[in-house]
């Protein structure tokens, strides 16, 4: 046995054990008891959440049913990390998914997609609000888009939509926070329902405040103990 190599790793070993120790420590330290460390508090926070989440689902499912669309989802824009300028690096998730039986998910190849892909789209949506394309490929060579909605509609053609709707969703002071999009595979199939994805919209933006009021609540219940 080579004791030298042996008590290297022993010493390694201490070092990594005190390393984690520290950094548990000041873990626990700067978030107190938070949802983390409270079993009430997470079966409460996680429940409630997912009753809002399997609101929005079935509201989705029943929108994608009335439109007889391949696939209705949810896009959140959200700002998982930042550039090493420090600049806010935002990317776009599809939080929620609804699909006709058969047709595949993508929901996971659209996570964690770079905005800058979407700022065209974004910025269309915010002029108009609600955009509708009964042909996607018609759409993207129009002179005004031909450039601008390239990078986007790669994607919803890479996914296999021909044809696609989508509404911009807004914060309760109006600013932009995601998009709704309803896709079809077969553009014959396309339905233009315009009042429907208005309220579609709205329901979805009061259902993700519910959210926020959710976790500001677990968070004041939080510090309070």
């Amino acid at each position: 046995m080579n004791w030298t190599e042996l008590g290297q790793f022993i010493g390694n070993l201490i070092v990594m054990c005190f390393v984690i120790y520290t950094t548990i420590k000041a873990g626990i330290k700067k978030y107190g008891n938070s949802i983390i460390f409270n079993q009430d508090n997470k079966k409460t926070d996680v429940m409630e959440h997912n009753k809002t989440n399997l609101q929005i689902q079935e509201r989705l499912d029943n929108i994608r049913e009335l439109l007889n669309a391949d696939s209705a989802r949810v896009h959140l824009i959200h700002n998982g990390s930042h550039y090493l300028s420090g600049v806010s690096s935002l990317k776009v998730n599809c939080a929620w998914e609804a699909l006709k039986y058969g047709i595949k998910s993508y929901q996971i190849m659209l996570n964690e997609v770079p905005v800058t892909i979407s700022a065209a789209f974004i910025e269309k949506l915010w002029e108009k609000t609600l955009i509708n394309c009964p042909d996607l490929e018609h759409c993207i060579n129009l002179p005004e888009n031909i450039y601008k909605l390239a990078p986007f509609a790669s994607i919803e053609k890479a996914i296999g939509n021909q044809a696609l709707s989508a509404i911009l969703l807004y914060d309760d002071d109006r600013s932009p926070i995601g998009f709704i999009t309803i896709g079809y595979e077969n553009k014959d199939s396309f339905i233009e329902n315009n009042a429907e994805l208005y309220k579609l919209a709205t329901f979805i933006e009061d259902k993700l405040h519910d959210l926020v009021v959710i976790d500001q609540d677990t968070k004041k219940k939080t510090k309070s103990r």
